[in-house]
């Protein structure tokens, strides 16, 4: 986990990690994760990741995947080596996604909340107790 790499690192504080972090989101959204969760109508104490789309999550692992190979290939070390770093990784997060959003037409940042989706793909898949089946 990309949190445990930065600690093993030399970040030291609670306050450097969500600095990262939100470094890193911002980098790959052009938002903070607190903007990202006011798309999405979720509450500050929901977990964003859950309820993020398939595409949203995939730049995200891009961008995470990006600072860690970026800490371990430089060997970087302190608070302000792993945010050069992750600064750089939110940089190809936010490349990756102009041009998927050039390619698709529309932001990938979305409110479509994943996780509401999968629920209500479920309902649609069970059938209900009232339908009326014909047996002929």
């Amino acid at each position: 986990m990309l949190t445990s790499e930065w600690l093993g690192r030399g970040a030291h504080t609670g306050r450097q990690v969500a600095k990262l972090t939100n470094d890193l989101h911002e980098g790959t959204f052009d938002i903070t994760p607190a903007q990202h969760l006011a798309v999405k109508d979720l509450a500050p104490t929901q977990n964003l990741q859950d309820s993020m789309t398939i595409m949203e999550l995939a730049l995200s692992s891009l961008s995470e995947a990006m600072a860690t190979t970026l800490h371990q290939k430089r060997d970087s070390q302190g608070f302000a080596e792993l945010q050069r770093d992750t600064h750089e990784a939110g940089e190809v997060g936010g490349a990756a996604r102009r041009d998927v959003e050039a390619r698709i037409g529309e932001s990938v940042v979305s409110p479509a909340n994943y996780k509401q989706l999968q629920q209500e793909r479920q309902l649609q898949l069970q059938p209900s107790l009232f339908d009326e089946t014909t047996e002929e």
